[in-house]
């Protein structure tokens, strides 16, 4: 009779805990990772995307391709060259708001290459 008992509570144990492990997973599930918004390129000198970077605006446009409005800030010339990828990756032009930011007092290597800070843009939404 002990024997029964202590299986019973063995099987009802197990059970609870396949079902508390099944609502653990469900939760994970509900609740995943949130989409990532925000992404940062950087360019080289002569304002072109290296194969990384171009990886990194085709990543971002795939994932904005929803949003009604596509932020891409940083030195305008190296924005501009983002947004024509976004648009090039299926973005529509219009979704895509360059906003140029001023780099002051960003410092110039000995050999007249600006910080990679002046390179960098931003793409969010």
């Amino acid at each position: 009779m002990q024997i029964q008992w202590l299986t019973g509570l063995f099987l009802a144990g197990f059970v609870a805990g396949a079902a508390g492990e099944a609502a653990a997973q469900s939760a994970n599930i509900a609740y995943g990772a949130a989409p990532r918004t925000d992404y940062v390129v950087f360019l080289d000198h002569a304002a072109t995307l290296s194969p990384i970077a171009k990886n990194m605006v085709h990543e971002a446009a795939a994932a904005a391709m929803s949003a009604r409005t596509v932020n891409v800030s940083g030195s305008r010339q190296y924005a501009e060259v983002v947004k024509g990828q976004l648009v090039r990756d299926g973005v529509p032009a219009a979704a895509v708001v360059v906003t140029p930011k001023v780099e002051d007092g960003v410092p110039v290597l000995s050999d007249g290459t600006p910080d990679i800070a002046k390179r960098r843009v931003e793409i969010s939404f």
